[in-house]
């Protein structure tokens, strides 16, 4: 019962899942490991049938959460399950690519910073790691929404500021002038 239901998770059939659910005969680990591979997927369906169950672990929400790179299923995690500090920090990390300085954003991961920027158990050097990547990939929209508050120190900004000089367009630079910081 247990393979039958992997199975159907894996071809979104939620008929089947809830009709083998119901025989009391999946396994914890079975459906754990169902939830986490959830995430890879295109829609929320499997993954808000599984978390209706309330049968996951915390630690296998936690892991999910970590390992998805979908904007839809970070939001759909982090607005109906309790996630943990520790797992909102790594998935904003990866998301906001925290410590990189070449490539781009997919829209998935800006939709992903967009969401959990805000959240006050990211630390505030996290943040500023976040805005100097951003900087350095030259994302005037992430600059922007990260660049304001009292959460970025005036080294981070400093930081940011120094990064644009390999871009060759101002826009970011500019956004992130401030005579008081810089």
């Amino acid at each position: 019962v247990s393979r039958a239901f992997e199975n159907a998770s894996k071809y979104g059939h939620i008929d089947m899942m809830e009709f083998l659910f119901s025989t009391g005969r999946v396994s914890v680990d079975v459906f754990d490991r169902v939830l986490e591979g959830s995430v890879t997927m295109k829609d929320t369906s499997v993954l808000s049938f599984l978390c209706s169950k309330k049968c996951a672990s915390s630690s296998s929400i936690n892991r999910a959460f970590e390992a998805s790179s979908g904007s839809e299923m970070i939001r759909y995690l982090y607005e109906n399950e309790n996630i943990s500090s520790e797992a909102i920090i790594v998935a904003f990390k990866k998301a906001a690519k925290c410590g990189e300085c070449f490539g781009g954003y997919t829209e998935e991961q800006v939709a992903t910073v967009k969401l959990l920027h805000k959240d006050n158990c990211i630390p505030d050097n996290v943040t500023g790691q976040a805005l100097v990547s951003a900087a350095s990939m030259n994302h005037l929209e992430l600059v922007k929404l990260l660049r304001h508050g009292a959460r970025i120190s005036a080294e981070m900004t400093r930081k940011a500021f120094a990064a644009t000089f390999s871009c060759a367009d101002t826009g970011v630079m500019k956004a992130l002038y401030d005579e008081q910081r810089i």
